[in-house]
């Protein structure tokens, strides 16, 4: 309906925001990019398949309006309402035993994301998808990060692949029984991989920067504690 009203009313160009996982992650060597598919366990989130859905959904617009696609990483930074991703950092602010999984993911600032959004807008090609990425790190590379912004030291405690795997089969087996959770197999299966992007490609076709995550933690951190989320 979004996309045949636009047409309609003359709008020439439309920005869909998608997530990077419909694209195939990598590893610290070899990244994944735009050209990659859409790898398992990713392939079997109900959440990723309705973002490739949707992408799909909107390049079949593309010739009679311009689509421009934008793929965040995980967003970290400020005005983080619900909160969504910045769950991650009330899982690490200020605590004495931080528990983190064995994989890793690409984390992004919110404001390069917003600047990636505007300049996908102003510049950004008729049916090109671009990754906004920041940076790869391992979740204990995260955690660690985090802990720089804490009065407490923390202790940092691997959870083994094998025993999230268990946590995954009792979360679908509660999702079986009727009881919704987060903690699925496909869930957990994602937080064992490497997950990985590179943003050589929007760097160039976007003319943007891309800063690290330090200063996107901060920003969240000061949020939280303004809004009354966190002490």
């Amino acid at each position: 309906n979004l996309f045949t009203a636009a047409i309609k009313n003359g709008v020439k160009k439309i920005v869909h925001v998608s997530t990077s996982n419909v694209f195939g992650f990598g590893t610290i060597v070899n990244p994944g990019n735009e050209t990659i598919k859409i790898k398992k366990p990713f392939s079997d989130s109900l959440y990723v398949i309705s973002k490739v859905n949707s992408q799909n959904l909107a390049f079949s617009f593309s010739d009679k309006i311009e689509i421009v696609v934008v793929n965040p990483t995980f967003i970290i930074g400020a005005y983080d309402q619900k909160p969504s991703s910045g769950c991650i950092i009330l899982l690490g602010h200020n605590k004495k035993v931080i528990f983190y999984p064995p994989g890793g993911k690409n984390f992004v600032d919110v404001k390069d994301v917003a600047k990636g959004i505007v300049s996908a807008l102003e510049i950004g090609k008729n049916k090109e998808a671009y990754i906004l990425s920041g940076e790869n790190l391992s979740y204990i590379q995260f955690f660690r990060k985090l802990s720089m912004h804490s009065e407490k030291k923390p202790v940092f405690i691997k959870i083994p692949c094998f025993i999230l795997i268990l946590i995954g089969a009792f979360g679908n087996l509660l999702k079986f029984l009727g009881i919704e959770n987060e903690t699925t197999l496909t869930n957990m299966r994602i937080l064992c991989v490497d997950n990985y992007y590179t943003n050589k490609k929007t760097k160039v076709a976007l003319n943007i920067k891309f800063n690290g995550i330090d200063e996107a933690i901060g920003d969240a951190i000061k949020w939280f504690k303004t809004n009354g989320v966190i002490k």
